[in-house]
């Protein structure tokens, strides 16, 4: 495991505008942003392991993510650092696990000036108006952040998580993480 912090490189101020200005439409607020951000992650970069071998690959550099892919660490740590320049975002890497023991690397977004059902209509509203996703009416939580992850379209889609034993049924269409290892507040 990386020490994640030391990989947050907040200078990338100028690719998140880049980013949301090629979206169309064009994100009016905080939320419509990270959705943008968040799926052009999801298609642009490519998933590749960084433990193939006992001692793994070194952790890449954001630059080297960006033309080469990488893992879940890697990739949720981009997403962080792409939005870190928001103030009204607050952000977290998740380091979950299931029951396997398997691990992963995610990503979970608050947005502090907004009810979690007024976030959920702006992700609704704004997926509806795009043409290169679908819109979701089911998001899930990661102690009060929306699930955020990079290898799934969506902003609050668990996807194929929930077939690989991260989530656990607790209720009638209710879930919950089978077990958050570590939680790493990004300030």
């Amino acid at each position: 495991m990386a020490n994640y912090y030391d990989h947050i490189d907040p200078s990338y101020a100028q690719l998140t505008s880049e980013i949301i200005q090629s979206y169309d439409p064009v994100p009016e607020n905080e939320v419509e942003a990270a959705a943008a951000v968040h799926n052009n992650l999801y298609r642009e970069l490519e998933y590749e392991t960084r433990w193939e071998t006992p001692m793994g690959r070194a952790f890449r550099n954001l630059p080297d993510i960006t033309r080469l892919g990488g893992n879940c660490e890697e990739k949720g740590v981009f997403l962080a650092s792409l939005l870190k320049p928001y103030n009204d975002i607050d952000i977290h890497l998740y380091e979950l696990e299931a029951p396997d023991e398997d691990a992963h690397l995610t990503v979970g977004l608050q947005f502090p000036n907004r009810t979690l059902n007024e976030v959920g209509d702006i992700l609704s509203n704004y997926y509806q108006k795009c043409s290169y996703t679908s819109p979701r009416d089911r998001f899930y939580e990661i102690m009060d952040h929306l699930f955020a992850d990079p290898d799934i379209e969506h902003i609050g889609e668990a996807g194929w998580m929930k077939d690989e034993g991260y989530f656990t049924k607790v209720g009638n269409d209710q879930y919950k993480f089978y077990k958050i290892r570590d939680a790493y507040p990004i300030h």
